[in-house]
């Protein structure tokens, strides 16, 4: 383990790599929404350094227990991943249709 002086009379651990070889990122999108009066967030983040190098996850939470996360990277099918998100596009899409056409409404 090689150790590096900080400059603050500490010594801390240097990585064996250079950070100069980290891949760069190329492409990153990130969009998040929050409710609090529902205890509820959606959050979406994508970032690729390389075409077979990418993650994208995608995260939902409504109340206390009831939360779900999507994560699509180099190691998932991603034809089957794009299949399951273009139907909860679609799903989601007829869900506030129905809310709207019906004017619904909390008790």
């Amino acid at each position: 383990m090689q150790l590096e002086n900080i400059g603050d009379g500490q010594n801390c651990y240097k990585p064996p790599h250079s950070y100069e070889k980290v891949k760069p990122i190329l492409d990153a999108e990130k969009q998040s929404s929050f409710y609090p009066e529902i205890e509820g967030f959606v959050s979406y983040r994508s970032e690729m350094k390389h075409a077979k190098d990418f993650q994208i996850t995608l995260a939902i939470q409504a109340g206390f227990n009831n939360s779900s996360q999507l994560s699509v990277n180099q190691w998932s099918e991603v034809n089957e991943q794009l299949r399951l998100l273009k139907d909860l596009n679609r799903i989601t899409f007829d869900a506030i249709n129905f809310i709207e056409r019906h004017q619904l409404q909390k008790k």
